[in-house]
């Protein structure tokens, strides 16, 4: 049993708990409502009120727990791609030290003014594409501290950052 399902398990007992002292109020209001009124036709009706009522929110619960689900699952899916973009900014990061690398141990002073602006040019371009997969991956990095943060409300728990998922967070603001 994985954690997630632990912690679904302890969500839906203490939503069905909640639904049985929902139960139970109303089967109390009803009660003193009776005896206030003394009409014993009104008994029946006001039974039918609380089963439809926990129907009702046995309802709204699954739909909860299925949004809760999909929330999950998109979060998953956006680890993931954080992680490849992270991991193809990285490659692109080593690929152009590699050229600089090489261009600077070459030190051809002979090649013309055109080939030098060229590459002048590429590796602005090159720089360009990595700050924006950079901005990219902190808007998403973003998104998903975003959507933890939703899924700990939905949940009914307080999110709780680590350090250095706090300081990372912290970090993350454009100005």
């Amino acid at each position: 049993m994985s954690p997630g399902n632990s912690s679904g398990i302890w969500h839906l007992q203490l939503t069905i708990q909640a639904l049985q002292d929902e139960l139970r109020t109303q089967r109390d209001l009803n009660h003193l409502l009776q005896q206030e009124s003394g009409n014993r036709g009104a008994e029946h009706f006001t039974i039918e009120l609380t089963e439809e009522n926990f129907r009702r929110l046995q309802a709204e619960h699954d739909r909860q727990a299925k949004e809760l689900f999909l929330l999950r699952k998109t979060l998953e899916e956006m680890e993931l791609r954080i992680e490849t973009q992270k991991q193809t900014l990285n490659a692109r990061d080593e690929s152009i030290k590699k050229l600089l690398e090489m261009l600077q141990s070459k030190g051809l002073p002979s090649k013309s003014l055109e080939d030098d602006s060229e590459r002048t040019r590429r590796m602005a371009e090159a720089e360009s594409q990595v700050s924006h997969l950079e901005v990219i991956l902190d808007q998403k990095e973003k998104e998903n501290i975003h959507l933890r943060e939703w899924s700990g409300k939905a949940e009914g728990e307080t999110p709780s950052l680590s350090g250095k998922k706090q300081q990372q967070q912290n970090g993350f603001h454009l100005n």
